[in-house]
């Protein structure tokens, strides 16, 4: 998945005064050199469907590399604020395997988002943006800030009845060649990943109308510090319509929730 882009020197022995013995068990015939089996990768198939995937693609092409869509859905039905304002017929589609979920965004044909979740702690898809984060589900939120200045610009936590979600948007601009990177927690996901609970309560009860977004990233911190996403995907950050949406934190969730029972 592109998300965006050692030896010591053996010490010398003194050379024996007795004649070396091979051992006819041991000793490969002169000339022959010993088979070297390799290990077949069991997952060598999940990673080229994944690592195949990068913006502005076509349906077609995602199809090809993922498969047939379980779910496909107008993104308007799922998210309520891109009914006004939003033209065209954006298309959410929800590929499946037994190892990951994708959620992608069409737009007029064009990929404008996908989410890669993972769903099994055998097979982490490895992510990269603007630099290399590493496996998913072996880093914390606070763990891609590693440059300086990378900091979210929006986070929000959803706290449920039966089940929670987050995400956070990482908008920069041109210096990340128009390429966000969201991370969050789908609720459909492999969920046995450190989650800080002290850390999402205080976030969530900061969560009030009248809390900016500087407050609120603040309040992030210690829950960022001790949590690891399940999911990470990127969106085109070109201003259009998706890139609009996907400003919001709160629609990124409700498209983390799409194609679950929640």
């Amino acid at each position: 998945m592109t998300v965006a882009g050692g030896c010591n020197s053996p010490s010398a022995s003194p050379a024996s005064t007795s004649p070396a013995v091979a051992s006819p068990a041991s000793a490969p015939a002169q000339g022959d050199t010993p088979a070297v089996q390799s290990t077949p990768d069991a997952f060598q198939a999940q990673k080229e469907a994944i690592d195949s995937l990068a913006l502005e693609q076509s349906a077609e092409f995602v199809s090809s590399k993922l498969g047939v869509p379980r779910e496909s859905h107008p993104l308007c039905s799922k998210v309520s604020t891109c009914s006004q304002g939003t033209p065209g017929e954006p298309l959410l589609n929800i590929y499946r395997d037994d190892y990951y979920t994708v959620r992608a965004i069409f737009d007029a044909n064009s990929l404008k988002f996908f989410a890669v979740t993972m769903e099994s702690d055998q097979y982490k898809p490895h992510i990269r943006w603007l630099y290399d984060l590493g496996a998913l589900g072996e880093f914390t939120y606070k763990d891609a800030s590693v440059a300086d200045g990378i900091e979210p610009t929006a986070a929000m936590i959803h706290l449920g009845p039966r089940s929670s979600s987050y995400a956070e948007i990482i908008s920069v601009g041109a210096p990340g060649h128009y390429q966000g990177l969201i991370l969050g927690w789908a609720p459909d996901g492999f969920a046995n990943l450190p989650w800080d609970i002290k850390g999402a309560e205080a976030l969530n009860a900061k969560q009030i109308p009248s809390s900016d977004r500087k407050t609120l990233l603040k309040a992030a911190d210690p829950f960022r510090a001790g949590s690891v996403p399940n999911t990470a995907g990127l969106f085109l950050d070109d201003g259009g319509p998706v890139s609009k949406l996907l400003q919001d934190p709160g629609n990124a969730i409700t498209i983390l929730y799409a194609g679950t029972n929640e």
